[in-house]
């Protein structure tokens, strides 16, 4: 395996990928799309010749990366083999769970810096979605400024700590 290639994590979305790959070259995730050819607007409407590309960098399996990115189609959107109403998914925040991300980080190699161990799940992506199935925490949110826009790497490296908030899912959430 190539030193820039990185393993896919299971329901990883591609704006995740491309950060975590960006972060072990210090670089953000649109300074990494900037540098490697790769237009960020491409990658948030799922278009397929930009994750092959990015699938191709980071050594990837293409339809693994495909089936967990929201892919426009029409007025909606191809998200884990469903299609969902483009009102369904978010788009301006980015959600995640802390205790995820705190697993994420323990499991990790200890050669993999923490910030490219966390990552970014799909299901996070779904605005009906705003307790952590797993754990039970209310999933913590940002709306980055627009520069920032769906980097979900930085977003949990730079958000204030705080402590989770316990509740348990929905009926919706669950069913979901």
């Amino acid at each position: 395996m190539s030193a820039l290639h990185l393993a896919l994590k299971p329901f990883e979305t591609a704006f995740s990928y491309v950060g975590r790959l960006g972060v072990r070259l210090l670089r953000h995730m649109h300074e990494y799309l900037y540098d490697i050819g790769v237009g960020s607007a491409d990658v948030v409407a799922g278009d397929e010749a930009a994750l092959q590309q990015i699938a191709k960098i980071g050594g990837c399996d293409f339809h693994a990366l495909e089936w967990s990115t929201p892919r426009r189609t029409g007025a909606n959107h191809a998200l884990m083999g469903h299609t969902w109403p483009k009102s369904s998914l978010l788009r301006e925040t980015l959600r995640w769970c802390p205790a995820c991300v705190a697993d994420d980080i323990d499991e990790a190699p200890p050669r993999l810096l923490p910030h490219a161990a966390a990552y970014g799940r799909a299901i996070w992506l779904c605005r009906s979605i705003r307790t952590c199935p797993k754990h039970g925490i209310v999933l913590r949110e940002a709306k980055p400024a627009l520069a920032r826009a769906h980097d979900i790497v930085l977003a949990m490296r730079t958000a204030p700590k705080a402590e989770p908030v316990r509740r348990d899912a929905s009926p919706l959430e669950t069913y979901l």
